[in-house]
């Protein structure tokens, strides 16, 4: 069996071990190197934001030296096409606003207002779209021209003619280029999966997302309409924890 293959399926043991309750060899390493690998191989923050390269030949570098058994996938920090995108204005970063070493920060306002809780709560979909993302993302600031989502129902005239509006059209246009980009990236997510295993190390693909971007209501649970999701049970499969 060739060295990486055999690294590869001894890390991912070791991990899913871990995960399962098993008593694995010894302790799992499992690294997120976020902005690391820019002063490490000697070039800019703003790089890894923008350049998909450099991302992949910094990634791979730290990957090689330090050998982790499990990775999480360098490309949710390629954010910087898709914040220009959609001009957001809830965050700073290189290449736009901020110098080329430094990371993104986010920008402290007040995005939402303690009486908007019972909207987001009843319809989170209609709030983040017409509401959340208008303020946020200077390029999307038409969508709150939109009516109410739930309305949107049918194909009468009456609901449907706000698309004929330019901001809106305006804000269409971004999403759709948002959308490209966003290919672009999942494309290079992907394609350095491999690059990775060459190491004989195994790979974890996150949602692409930074805080900027996560909309309110994915950090709240047991909201109006839905229930807290149970955690599993726990069980001692061998070795215990």
């Amino acid at each position: 069996m060739e060295t990486a293959e055999r690294l590869y399926q001894e890390r991912e043991k070791r991990v899913m071990d871990a995960i399962s309750f098993r008593l694995p060899d010894r302790v799992p390493i499992l690294v997120g190197f976020q902005f690391f690998p820019a002063p490490y191989s000697g070039v800019t923050t703003r790089d890894l934001m923008y350049d998909p390269g450099t991302v992949r030949s910094s990634f791979l570098k730290v990957v090689k030296d330090f050998e982790p058994d499990m990775v999480q996938n360098p490309f949710d920090r390629l954010l910087g096409p898709l914040l220009d995108a959609v001009d957001c204005t809830q965050a700073r970063w290189p290449g736009r606003n901020l110098p080329d070493h430094l990371p993104f920060q986010y920008i402290e306002e007040e995005y939402m207002k303690a009486e908007e809780y019972d909207h987001l709560l009843s319809d989170p979909s209609d709030f983040i779209v017409r509401r959340l993302w208008p303020r946020i993302f200077g390029a999307l600031k038409g969508l709150d021209r939109l009516p109410p989502l739930h309305n949107l129902y049918s194909y009468s005239v009456g609901t449907l003619f706000a698309f004929a509006s330019p901001e809106v059209g305006e804000a269409l246009d971004a999403l759709r280029a948002l959308s490209a980009e966003s290919l672009k990236v999942v494309t290079h997510a992907k394609g350095l999966c491999g690059g990775a295993e060459l190491h004989g190390v195994p790979h974890r693909i996150r949602r692409l997302h930074t805080g900027a971007l996560r909309p309110p209501c994915r950090l709240l649970s047991g909201h109006k309409g839905s229930s807290p999701r149970p955690l599993p049970e726990t069980r001692d499969r061998g070795g215990g924890v």
